[in-house]
């Protein structure tokens, strides 16, 4: 992965929500992984919302009984 440059504060602003879901689902003991890493959530949020928008999706891994066991983040297209 490359180096991301730092935020400006408009941008820790739009990542702000989703950084905090991601860290609920933490708490929940859910692992959340970018492009099959786990790296800093603060990371995750910066790369899905501000720096590659619209390149990476989501996947909510569930077991056999629904519960999510896994959040993964890949990426699914390049500009």
């Amino acid at each position: 992965m490359r180096k991301r440059h730092r935020m400006t504060k408009e941008e820790e602003e739009l990542c702000i929500p989703f950084l905090k879901e991601l860290q609920e689902y933490q708490k929940a003991g859910v692992p959340v992984t970018l492009g099959g890493r786990r790296v800093p959530l603060e990371l995750i949020a910066g790369t899905c919302v501000v720096w590659e928008r619209g390149r990476y999706m989501g996947d909510y891994i569930a077991d056999e009984n629904g519960k999510l066991v896994e959040l993964r983040f890949d990426r699914v297209a390049d500009r």
